[in-house]
């Protein structure tokens, strides 16, 4: 009768202290619906995503910074769950213009498996993202929906 009244006391407790420990988790851990910023510590992570494709943008700190940050976020927002975004900033230009091959600002790269599937380099809206987005991942050549796409 002690062993068992002992067995299911301790095992109150470990359940106790493991919802206490689930809700203290950070979200760092877990991928909120936003654009993400990259830095060297994220950066090998990133472009080595398998289950999810990319949208990286390369953009420069300046009047229009801003604008190409919302624009991120609503696509984060609109793709939540299916892709995800990160942006960078001047600091890793000189290395992901090397690694993918691209010579200006801004530079939207669509990714998939560490593959660059499409680029677009320049000033573009969110309508024109948007529909590079569907036509690059979700719909294919005959436009029909790809597998796993939401189009």
């Amino acid at each position: 009768m002690y062993a068992l009244c002992f067995f299911f006391c301790r095992r109150k407790k470990m359940v106790k202290n493991y919802v206490k420990n689930k809700k203290n988790d950070s979200p760092k851990d877990l991928y909120t619906p936003k654009a993400t910023r990259l830095h060297s510590g994220n950066l090998i992570k990133v472009t080595q995503e398998i289950y999810f494709p990319i949208v990286m943008a390369c953009i420069r700190k300046d009047t229009t910074t801003l604008k190409y940050i919302q624009m991120l976020q609503s696509v984060a927002q609109r793709f939540e769950g299916v892709l995800r975004v990160y942006y960078s900033f001047d600091e890793l230009f000189e290395h992901l213009s090397k690694q993918y091959d691209f010579h200006g600002t801004p530079t939207f790269l669509l990714l998939k498996k560490g593959v660059v599937l499409n680029s677009l380099l320049g000033n573009i809206t969110y309508e024109s993202l948007y529909r590079i987005i569907v036509d690059t991942f979700f719909v294919s050549e005959n436009n029909t929906p790809r597998d796993g796409g939401c189009a």
